[in-house]
């Protein structure tokens, strides 16, 4: 359930369900504790440990030089993310001279605000600034534009399964997820992916 899994190594450290969260089967939720990934990674090298789980100085410069780009462009880097992953229209904000997405469930506000959908449909995409990874693991992001799911980490599990079996065409792969306790964009909820083939 949404309590069963401990999001902090110190409480999961803690607990009798040290053991589980680090084991397979894996296809869910795992903690974000960067000692927890490395004591998983060490037996399951497709997993980020301490040396994985940032981007490389090469990836990093990209990431910086694409936020500088995106801030000129956009009022916020959520109007780019709107844009760019789920596809709602921009428009102008005559103020600025910079481009905000707008929701296409709700209309527009006198300021030009996007609003939320009511309805959610979660999209994964690549990590476009992908952390150092085994050969065979991918980094990949999966989006929701109305905010975390109601239905909890079974919702973004279940989510998670349905795009990548999408994407891929069948059902051998196995993967797991966590949410970054520092998101690089707040406004829009989002959780890390890593995943291979099987």
């Amino acid at each position: 359930g949404e309590g069963g899994r401990k999001a902090d190594g110190a409480a999961a450290a803690g607990s009798g369900d040290l053991d589980e969260d680090l084991a397979p089967p894996f296809n869910r939720r795992v903690t974000s504790d960067k000692t927890l990934l490395q004591i998983m990674h060490e037996s399951h090298p497709w997993i980020p440990g301490t040396e994985q789980i940032r981007p490389s100085p090469e990836v990093l410069a990209t990431k910086a030089h694409k936020i500088l780009s995106v801030e000129s462009f956009y009022r916020d880097v959520t109007d780019y993310i709107f844009e760019e992953v789920f596809r709602y229209p921009t428009r102008m904000d005559t103020g600025t001279g910079k481009l905000y997405a707008v929701c296409p469930a709700d209309p527009v506000d006198e300021k030009g605000g996007h609003g939320r959908q009511k309805e959610d449909n979660p999209v994964l995409t690549a990590c476009e600034f992908p952390y150092q990874l085994e050969a065979g693991a991918k980094h990949s992001i999966l989006w929701y534009s109305a905010g975390r799911p109601k239905g909890g980490e079974g919702q973004i599990t279940a989510d998670l399964r349905a795009r990548l079996g999408q994407e891929l065409g069948h059902g051998r792969f196995e993967f797991i997820w966590y949410e970054n306790p520092k998101m690089s964009v707040p406004g829009i909820y989002h959780v890390q992916v890593f995943w291979r083939h099987l």
